[in-house]
């Protein structure tokens, strides 16, 4: 067809000719263009799918073989003719149609999209799902998502359709489960499963889940941007509280609440399509995620999911800002909130849930030990000076350090001088005295683990031995260095 493409343009080039209009439409057209001209695979086509044979085969059966016998068709035809018609198939279509679709076809084919009838656009998506002109289902799958693509601009009603076919595509072929990324909102589901697997899940996938799905968006808020570790350590908290609130006083779980109930499901895949389904299946499973999944038993598919819709909570999105408003009174954010939520319960939970981790906190700071460098080369002179105090003249001559320390020159530290602290010196002085040295410890919000192995690893140097030890639980003195360990704490 091409070398008659080239004569017609040849001819058209005569000056005696090409200057002249002589109507609306080319003087000279290709044979394939003349009105009553029909491709030859057209006529075997009307011809041989009118026979008797195929009167008993079912409207998708009929379809599928069809589209198998006109797969690898080209055409190109310059008098389109409209077609409408609500499930369309070849059968309905007279040869003005069917030469009208199979250019298009072979436009979009080449990546060339151009406005036509609905119901051409929704006939090559009926042959993309029944894989009819591609490899594999796969290159099916891609296919239907650059229609997709490359004629959304020009309709967008076939978003609907192509969203359900895609992701249908993928779970009955069995195609690899990241192509169904943008098509199911696969990062909500994800999201949606940290919170209903909330026991086995850290905080920081439960604050990630909750900003996700919370119509109220913490990353927004300006006190959590300040305290961004607190609030998400306590958001976690809250909604762990909250899950097992329910859990144990509600009727419904707290994932009931939110997701709605898991179901399983008969499926019937591309069931609003024309599509030819032979009904044999062996028993297989697909698995988007863990709550997600398709599985075959005797011949029949069936679903096994939450029916996510996608959309922000706006119940969750209210205990979160609650949560951010009683931080905010909690920890004197010049920006207060004002109350919104509804239920006393939640509110109380929340606030006991914020009071407890703003202790726990203070405890764990209490707990810090805090070592002074400053303070160590004053040690290691008053060392020094009870070290050339206990050696003898012996020693002197030699020049060696004593290996004992002789008890009676201890006493004379005093408080000043000593290694230990304020508080270290008060709980030896309990200990030694019989005191109770865990009130004192927990007075202080001390751990008596913490200040006894204190104690012995600042006198380590001047006893060489450890001077409290433990027996069973109880920390006690070792009665050979009681009356040195006194002297220390000016007993």
């Amino acid at each position: 067809m091409g070398n008659v493409n080239d004569i017609i343009e040849l001819v058209m080039a005569d000056s005696k000719i090409g200057g002249k209009v002589y109507s609306d439409e080319p003087i000279i057209r290709t044979a394939s263009n003349l009105p009553n001209f029909v491709p030859e695979r057209i006529t075997e086509f009307k011809e041989h799918f009118s026979e008797r044979e195929y009167l008993g085969y079912s409207n998708s059966k009929k379809f599928y073989v069809m589209g198998k016998f006109m797969e690898d068709f080209q055409d190109d035809y310059d008098r389109p003719k409209s077609y409408f018609c609500y499930f369309p198939t070849y059968s309905q279509m007279d040869v003005k149609q069917l030469r009208t679709y199979f250019t298009w076809r072979t436009k979009v084919r080449k990546g060339v999209f151009v406005e036509t009838s609905l119901s051409y656009v929704y006939l090559y998506m009926y042959e993309l799902i029944n894989l009819i002109g591609v490899e594999s289902a796969e290159d099916g799958f891609l296919a239907l998502k650059r229609l997709y693509e490359g004629y959304c601009n020009i309709d967008k009603s076939i978003k609907r359709y192509y969203r359900k076919w895609a992701a249908e595509m993928v779970i009955y072929y069995g195609l690899p489960v990241g192509l169904l990324d943008g098509i199911i909102d696969l990062e909500y589901e994800n999201a949606a499963n940290a919170l209903i697997d909330y026991e086995n899940r850290s905080d920081d996938e439960l604050y990630s889940a909750i900003a996700r799905i919370s119509s109220y968006d913490p990353e927004k808020s300006a006190f959590c941007k300040k305290n961004h570790e607190d609030f998400s350590a306590v958001t976690a908290a809250v909604y762990r509280k909250w899950a097992e609130y329910c859990g144990s006083r509600c009727k419904r779980s707290l994932s009931e609440r939110l997701f709605g109930l898991r179901l399983k499901q008969r499926v019937y895949f591309f069931d609003d399509a024309v599509f030819f389904d032979n009904g044999s299946y062996p028993d297989c499973e697909y698995i988007v995620n863990e709550n997600h999944r398709y599985f075959c038993a005797d011949g029949k598919y069936f679903s096994d999911k939450y029916e996510f819709t996608g959309k922000k909570s706006s119940e969750l999105g209210a205990v979160i800002r609650e949560t951010d408003r009683i931080m905010r009174v909690e920890y004197g954010f010049d920006k207060p909130l004002s109350s919104e939520l509804d239920s006393k319960t939640l509110v109380k939970l929340i606030t006991g849930e914020v009071k407890s981790f703003i202790e726990e906190k203070k405890q764990q700071e209490a707990r810090i030990v805090r070592i002074d460098p400053s303070l160590l080369s004053g040690i290691r002179q008053d060392a020094d000076i009870i070290r050339d105090k206990l050696m003898t003249d012996e020693d002197m001559s030699d020049d060696t350090e004593a290996s004992e320390v002789i008890p009676g020159e201890i006493s004379g530290i005093s408080d000043e001088s000593s290694p230990l602290d304020e508080n270290e010196r008060e709980f030896l002085r309990l200990m030694l005295l019989g005191g109770d040295f865990s009130a004192f410890a927990a007075e202080r919000q001390l751990m008596v683990s913490v200040l006894c192995d204190c104690i012995n690893e600042k006198l380590f140097e001047l006893f060489g031995d450890t001077v409290i030890e433990y027996i069973g639980d109880e920390p006690s003195i070792i009665e050979d260095y009681e009356e040195e360990l006194k002297g220390i704490v000016n007993l």
